[in-house]
């Protein structure tokens, strides 16, 4: 009599572009999960080059998604949440390593406490919700500026944003939000993920027990086109929370902005192509290659 397979109860999913070193170790991690058996691991592939696509061959109970180029996160994560079939989804930086008990405390948190919305892995630092004025900085330097230390002695920490972080959520909220929004590219879905949970009333906790590593870090080349992609985002994230208005001045400031860097002498050829993509609203969707 054949056995009946066990269904997931979580689906870890990890995007990763070239990374393939820490995705190798990531999911190494992901393999000593206390409660492996109903673990489903979905890994994006972003249009890798060094070797990645084929990291199935050495994790074959993975379930690997294969992009043919960069499609960028947005368009990423929604492909592995619409193959995900666990309950809860962990959104899962390719560049951190579990520890066996991590989300099974994730689990357990989000589950008994009902005021929550999404449950983190420790992270050191949290920030506040975007703003127009914190958008503007980050556009231009990649920085997010207004970190706020996490106390590591405290059981459970409140937070309103978290970049680039391990966070456990239902599988409903995201189908209930009809995923991320599209017009995102590179920059947006964390951020509209943190200003919906918060907009419902509901918390995001930073649990300091639920440890990871982080210790491969993604060095990554960045381009005009990745400025730009910062700056259309911001302005799809201003629009949600303020209204079309405060979008197209968004825009239009990261416009004006550039444009004046070109007229004063500045990086030229680079500012250059970021005005194209501003003026063009080209983002990193797959589209700009």
């Amino acid at each position: 009599m054949e056995e009946t397979p066990i269904s997931p109860r979580v689906t870890a999913l990890v995007v990763s572009r070239n990374a393939v070193d820490a995705l190798r170790r990531c999911l190494a991690a992901l393999q000593t999960t206390a409660s492996r058996e109903t673990l489903e691991i979905v890994v994006v592939d972003n249009g890798s080059q060094d070797g990645s696509q084929a990291i199935d061959s050495e994790f074959p109970e993975i379930h690997m998604m294969r992009l043919p180029k960069n499609f960028g996160a947005t368009k990423a994560l929604n492909a592995g949440i619409r193959t995900a079939r666990g309950e809860y989804v962990l959104l899962l930086p390719s560049n951190v390593e579990v520890k066996p008990d991590t989300i099974d405390i994730l689990v357990h948190r989000l589950e008994s406490s009902e005021d929550a919305g999404a449950i983190c892995a420790f992270v050191d630092r949290s920030y506040p919700l975007p703003t127009k004025e914190s958008l503007a900085e980050f556009w231009k330097s990649g920085q997010f500026p207004g970190a706020k230390p996490v106390d590591t002695s405290a059981d459970a920490v409140a937070v309103d944003y978290v970049i680039d972080a391990p966070i456990l959520v239902r599988r409903s909220l995201l189908v209930g939000m009809n995923y991320f929004d599209a017009q995102f590219g590179e920059f947006g879905p964390d951020a509209e993920l943190c200003f919906r949970i918060r907009s419902a009333g509901k918390k995001i906790l930073v649990i300091p027990a639920a440890q990871v590593n982080r210790a491969v870090r993604i060095e990554r080349e960045e381009g005009p086109l990745d400025s730009a992609d910062r700056a259309l985002g911001g302005a799809i994230y201003l629009g949600k929370r303020a209204g079309f208005g405060a979008a197209l001045g968004f825009r239009l400031s990261a416009i004006l902005y550039v444009l004046g860097r070109i007229l004063t002498f500045g990086s030229v050829g680079y500012d250059f192509q970021r005005l194209m993509a501003l003026v063009s609203g080209q983002k990193i969707d797959g589209t700009h290659i």
